[in-house]
């Protein structure tokens, strides 16, 4: 309702009420006058600085994605300052988020069995046992020798990630984005991955053989303007090209995206290309979740469909352990 009333508003009285908004704190009536109303909801930031940071930081906990998206909406309003500390505070929320969904970057391990030594942090108590009794080795005199250490090792992969951002008017798409991206980082740090978005063209967030914090790459993706068309051939044919950059056998590409291809060839060509293509289709027309489908069995991948856009991450750390 409010967002109705917001398109017919003036300046005076949207500044007012985002004013008000930040001397109580409410984040999501701020959202809503920024659809509308970014100007007069940025001026208004600006003039309560001090207020507008203390309720950014205060909301973090409990709404971090709504101030991920406040900054998004008012990125291009706010003098340099107040963007500068903004767009920290928003990073800081996205890792928070992150860091719950990808349980902290659990992956796949492969458990090697070691003689044991001091900063060793498991060991196998079955084995150690064993070895004990063959050993014949005194109660209370167990050295290091008798116990069976265990070397996590993780096993190294190459991949792309091509994430959509088609039509991101308000946000939401890039806003997913950058959290996917920072629960990629958790998930795959010991890998080496490649982070593509695409809209009307593909971009390379980050190479495979790029070294770059997260920070990086989450300021880069919420630099990334809207645009109407999907061209999912380009963020396919990129992503091989990525791939052809790595000589490791194991590679893999995950696709996220509505299937709604309305620009360059037909992606199809591409994606039987891939070693394993995976698609997570996130909601669309019939006709998308079709060539969704399609895409991950050309790729001989999985397909999985989230009926948010807010499930996409949690459903790549799923897919990526």
């Amino acid at each position: 309702m409010l967002e109705e009333i917001t398109k017919e508003m003036d300046y005076d009285t949207a500044f007012g009420l985002a004013t008000k908004a930040i001397e109580i704190k409410d984040v999501r009536s701020l959202l809503t006058l920024a659809h509308n109303r970014k100007i007069a909801v940025a001026r208004a930031a600006e003039r309560m600085n001090r207020e507008f940071i203390s309720m950014v930081k205060e909301r973090i906990k409990d709404e971090p994605m709504n101030i991920a998206r406040l900054y998004y909406m008012l990125r291009r309003e706010l003098r340099e300052d107040l963007r500068r500390i903004f767009r920290r505070l928003s990073t800081i929320s996205l890792l928070r988020v992150a860091l719950r969904v990808s349980g902290r970057g659990l992956r796949r391990e492969i458990n090697k069995l070691v003689e044991y030594h001091p900063g060793l942090g498991d060991f196998d108590l079955e084995m150690t046992i064993e070895r004990i009794l063959e050993r014949g080795t005194e109660p209370g005199i167990i050295s290091y020798e008798d116990i069976v250490g265990i070397e996590r090792i993780g096993k190294r992969r190459a991949g792309v990630v091509m994430l959509d951002t088609s039509g991101s008017m308000f946000g939401d798409k890039i806003i997913i984005a950058a959290l996917s991206a920072a629960v990629l980082t958790y998930t795959l740090r010991n890998d080496d991955y490649s982070l593509i978005l695409f809209n009307s063209r593909a971009k390379v967030i980050k190479g495979i053989t790029e070294r770059k914090g997260i920070e990086s790459i989450i300021d880069s993706i919420l630099e990334v303007g809207p645009a109407g068309y999907t061209n999912i051939s380009e963020a396919l044919e990129r992503g091989l090209e990525e791939l052809s950059r790595i000589s490791r056998g194991d590679k893999w590409g995950v696709i996220v995206t509505d299937g709604e291809h309305n620009l360059g060839p037909k992606p199809e060509i591409f994606a039987k290309r891939y070693p394993r293509l995976h698609v997570v289709g996130i909601p669309g027309t019939l006709s998308g979740k079709r060539r969704c489908k399609e895409l991950a069995e050309l790729g001989n991948g999985r397909y999985i469909s989230v009926k948010r856009l807010e499930e996409v991450p949690r459903a790549l750390s799923r897919l990526l352990r």
